[in-house]
Parts: structure tokens; sequence; C-alpha cells
């Protein structure tokens, strides 16, 4: 019997070893972009970004983004802004890296490019994987390996907005999540989703509106990655 279960137990460890470099992968190129950012963007680029962000959370314009936010702003900087050239950071970066770049971290590129700030309406949690819907109403499984995981409060109804893309195992999250117990942003979301009847794709509809997504700043909390 146990002959016989080697071969499972092997494709299982290949599996989770797969899951680990493929995420390893994904978070040693977000770092790449983040120091490309913090050495190619001209200080005018910054300023502009910044005024943005502010606006739309609601921020004072002569205050600074408070540190607890400035990942989420990072977050939204490299994948969603979109800079005096008309592309995103990660698409400039791409520009200018690719031909320094190995084909595995090409894949991961592309798969971190086609992910969007989304919401989760968690229906269970079991320290490191999440269980929950998104606007389609339908169940994702998303891995929480690089949280820590002590200071997390997910429960049954809270909403999770995060970015993931898909693994050999699961999708995982691969930026800071924001964690909200209020579930109405995400009902809300939904319902306006729905009235479009669905004309634009999931992903289009919460590219378009990155920030607007997000609840008003008091509610949710940022966690990092």
């Amino acid at each position: 019997m146990v002959e016989n279960d080697t071969p499972i137990v092997h494709l299982h460890k290949f599996r989770d070893k797969k899951q680990l470099q493929g995420e390893e992968a994904s978070f040693q190129l977000i770092e790449k972009v983040k120091r490309y950012s913090e050495r190619h963007l001209n200080i005018r680029e910054m300023v502009r970004a910044k005024h943005i962000f502010k606006l739309h959370l609601q921020l004072k314009e002569e205050d600074e983004i408070p540190s607890s936010m400035y990942q989420l702003f990072t977050d939204w900087l490299i994948f969603d802004y979109q800079t005096i050239h008309g592309v995103s950071v990660f698409q400039l970066f791409l520009q200018r890296q690719r031909t320094q770049m190995h084909e595995y971290e090409m894949i991961q590129a592309a798969l971190c490019m086609a992910a969007v700030m989304e919401p989760l309406l968690i229906t269970n949690y079991d320290g490191k994987t999440i269980v929950g819907y998104d606007l389609n109403e339908e169940e994702q499984v998303v891995s929480l390996n690089k949280v820590e995981h002590s200071s997390l409060t997910i429960v049954r109804g809270t909403v999770v907005f995060l970015r993931r893309i898909p693994g050999i195992k699961n999708n995982f999250a691969f930026t800071p999540l924001l964690l909200c117990q209020d579930v109405h942003p995400f009902s809300e979301l939904r319902t306006n989703y729905q009235r479009m009847g669905k004309k634009d794709t999931l992903r289009s509809f919460l590219k378009h509106r990155a920030l607007d997504i997000l609840p008003e700043s008091q509610y949710w909390e940022v966690v990092s990655q």
C-alpha cells in the first residue's frame, strides 16, 4: 500500500515545490520593479501619481501618504497608474529590462500584469489559505504563504482585497492585502457589476476602477506581504 502511494506523495511534493518556486519568482520580480521605480521615475511623475492617489482616497493634498497606506500606493503605482508615457510602471520596466530577463521571469511577469486588485468575500480561512467568492460569485482559493498569519483577523464574512495569480496548486496573493470587516463594499460592487449586465469582463471592470473600488479608508487595514 505504501509503495502504491509513493508516486502520489512525490507528485504532491513536486507540486508544492513548484508552487513555492512560482511564488518566490513573482515576489523577486516585484522587488525588481519596485527598485526600478525608485531609481527611474522622476519627481514630476511621482508628484502626479501621489496627487491622483490622494484625490481618490480623499487624503489632504498637503499631507504625506500615511505609512499604513504606502504599500498600497506602491502597488497601485506599479500596476495601475498610467505614466506620462501612457503605460504602467510595470510595462516600462519590461520594455527596458526584458532582454535581461529569463523565460520564467517573463512568464511570471505576464501573470502579474494580468492580475487586478479585487475583492473576495471570505467563507473560510485555515491560517495559510483563504477561500472566498469573487464578484462573479465563483469560488476562489488563494494561498497566503508570504503573510504573517498571526497578525490576521480573517473570519467568515471578511472582505479581502488582493491581487492573485495562478500557481501549480492554488492561486496566490503577491501584493499587500486589504482587510475590510464590512461586507457592504463587496455587495455594492457586485450590484454595480451586475447592473452592467457583465458587458465588461470582470478584470476590465476592476482595472478601470483600481482605486474607486476601495471602501473608505477608515473601514480597512493594509496587511504587508
